[in-house]
């Protein structure tokens, strides 16, 4: 009740610029508290005069509360044909969600609807490629083809979606392809390492796997426990006790041997 007056009182202010819708949907635990807001401020026309973040925080708070989130803030917003932001606010929910391909189909109608994308839109929608590729076949050429889009728009420099990259390339299986990203990268963060070592080590590629661990020790950005959750399958398929004895030594040394233990069960 008390979100309900907060919303009602907004509605009944006349200084429209001091209320924040954002706000008071953060403050909405629940699905039915979420449509509470959406409601009382669309019935008095509040969300024609936020800004995308207003819109984008109903979306998301649909996307966290509900599994099917509905779609009217979006087309509310008259700001919608030039507004990437948003478009990457409903993307992201319907993924969430476990909507991939609905998400897909939103990423077409934005490239429909002459909206470029941005550094968000392309690691949003990879990310659904990569979730729905276990059951739609088409996910997999759609991130090929994402791919190449990103590559034309100058966007593969962006650290973030060179690593989504690496992740659904991990997600197809195809370490051939997933390392020529890593190779190919501009920039590269601990997160890239990992995806690379990981994505050998699920394709059996174990020495690779390996090797690639030793040269992220070499690179001096040092490891964490997702680190070594990704080699030590392979340090067990290679069988090497010297080589795991190594690994477990280094793992002391930085801190990280709880990790090793718990990775060697």
């Amino acid at each position: 009740m008390r979100l309900y007056h907060a919303v009602a009182a907004a509605v009944k202010s006349s200084s429209l610029p001091s209320f924040s819708v954002q706000d008071l949907v953060v403050r909405a635990q629940s699905l039915a508290g979420t449509k509470q807001v959406h409601a009382l401020a669309s019935a008095a026309g509040l969300l024609l005069h936020q800004d995308l973040s207003s819109i984008a925080a109903l979306i998301i708070s649909y996307s966290t509360f509900a599994t099917h989130p509905p779609p009217p803030p979006f087309h509310l917003s008259p700001l919608k044909p030039r507004a990437a932001f948003l478009w990457n606010s409903l993307l992201r929910a319907l993924s969430r969600s476990g909507l991939n391909l609905q998400s897909l189909s939103i990423y077409n109608s934005m490239i429909r609807s002459s909206v470029s994308p941005d550094n968000r839109t392309f690691p949003f929608s990879l990310s659904a490629c990569s979730a729905a590729i276990s059951y739609d076949f088409r996910a997999g050429d759609k991130g090929r083809e994402l791919h190449g889009s990103l590559v034309k728009l100058g966007f593969f420099s962006d650290v973030f979606v060179g690593n989504t990259l690496l992740s659904f390339y991990g997600a197809c299986f195809d370490s051939e392809s997933a390392s020529k990203v890593f190779d190919e990268m501009p920039n590269r963060d601990l997160i890239s390492w990992n995806s690379m070592i990981s994505v050998f080590s699920i394709n059996e590629s174990h020495e690779e796997s390996v090797q690639g661990f030793s040269e992220l020790v070499r690179s001096g950005l040092g490891v964490n426990s997702v680190t070594l959750i990704s080699v030590l399958p392979a340090c067990g398929a290679l069988c090497d006790a010297v080589l795991g004895a190594g690994i477990h030594g280094y793992a002391t040394k930085v801190g990280l041997d709880s990790n090793v233990t718990v990775g060697m069960l």
